[in-house]
């Protein structure tokens, strides 16, 4: 039997990142953590997103 973990709490997947809780907590409200879901009352997050890197909008007015 494996026991290669496949989801990560919000704070296992903070850590991965390199983010805060709240950091996590706010993309998810956002949309932006495809396959989050609630498992018994606690969001869980594919491994997958682990990998991801989150970038920040450039302050300022867009470009033309």
């Amino acid at each position: 039997m494996s026991t290669t973990k496949t989801q990560l709490t919000t704070q296992e997947l903070a850590q991965a990142l390199g983010i805060s809780d709240a950091r996590v907590r706010k993309l998810n409200l956002e949309g932006r953590l495809p396959g989050a879901q609630i498992v018994g009352g606690t969001w869980v997050y594919p491994v997958s997103l682990a990998t991801v890197g989150f970038t920040k909008k450039k302050p300022g007015r867009p470009a033309k």
